[in-house]
């Protein structure tokens, strides 16, 4: 019988990753006293839809917090990490940093502390499938990074930003480069708006009753 295997191990500090996590802060003014540390998961497994997980902020417990002094744990896909190019590796940190949030007291609108005086934080969800900022920041990454994934997986050699897809799958093409025509942000579509007034359409028109909202 072999030994069991570790799924896990810790990044030590200094190493390429918390120089993402460090230029990825500058997005997080309000995690500037937050303590996040990094960490590897070793073995890839898809879940049952067959997704793969490439990264993951995990806020720690109050027993947890009794042998260390972190906030939060964001668990990071090495086998698809080292193949990531830097402007990758970045949205996908910040990605991670946006789940990161402070819990505030409704009351005095400040952040709660714990009897020991500790700032309390909490899991953020997602805008509606990824955070309005990182879209803005970075466009639409997060299915090419989940695309390049399964490519790498299948050991193929394509592209992350390739546009080609299967030839029943949608795809949406966004120019980082053209302006919108409507608010004059950089990621325009072809039609010439960009994804975020492209959302704030469909919400409008789910308000009014024009349509089926496409946010679930």
């Amino acid at each position: 019988m072999g030994n069991k295997k570790v799924n896990f191990r810790i990044i030590p500090e200094g190493e390429e990753p918390y120089g993402v996590l460090f230029k990825a802060m500058k997005f997080h003014d309000d995690l500037r006293e937050c303590k996040v540390a990094l960490a590897w998961r070793l073995r890839t497994k898809e879940d049952v839809d067959g997704h793969i997980v490439l990264g993951k902020c995990v806020k720690t417990s109050d027993l947890q917090k009794e042998f260390h002094p972190f906030d939060f744990i964001i668990v990071l896909n090495e086998e698809f990490w080292l193949q990531f190019e830097e402007k990758q590796k970045l949205a996908l940190m910040d990605h991670e940093l946006c789940h990161a949030a402070p819990q505030i007291d409704e009351e005095s609108g400040e952040q709660v502390h714990d009897e020991r005086g500790r700032k309390c934080w909490r899991i953020r969800k997602h805008d509606i499938e990824e955070f309005t900022g990182v879209v803005s920041r970075h466009g639409c990454y997060k299915a090419d990074l989940e695309r390049f994934a399964e490519v790498l997986r299948k050991k193929q050699s394509n592209p992350l930003f390739d546009a080609a897809t299967k030839a029943n799958s949608a795809t949406i093409n966004i120019n980082l480069d053209a302006k919108c025509s409507r608010c004059g942000d950089k990621g325009a579509m072809p039609s010439g708006i960009c994804l975020k007034c492209a959302t704030d359409d469909i919400i409008a028109k789910g308000k009014t009753g024009n349509g089926k909202s496409a946010i679930q």
